[in-house]
């Protein structure tokens, strides 16, 4: 699955509201995956501000497949 992440719904938040802080998960599972966790985390990173999250850390998974 290929989610596109520059793809925004709604209306951007207001300069007055409050960011939501939001923790992100990512994972890879096999060295060929296209994105690597640093590229999920960017692209997340770059979702958040554009819809008024706030991301305060991360968890990075790296699962090798049978």
């Amino acid at each position: 699955m290929v989610i596109d992440w520059s793809q925004r719904g709604g209306e951007a938040p207001s300069p007055q509201a409050k960011a939501i802080p939001v923790a992100t998960y990512v994972r890879m599972s096999t060295e060929h995956q296209k994105y690597s966790t640093d590229n999920q985390i960017v692209a997340l990173r770059q979702y958040a501000e554009k819809n008024g999250f706030e991301t305060f850390g991360n968890m990075r998974m790296k699962v090798r497949a049978a």
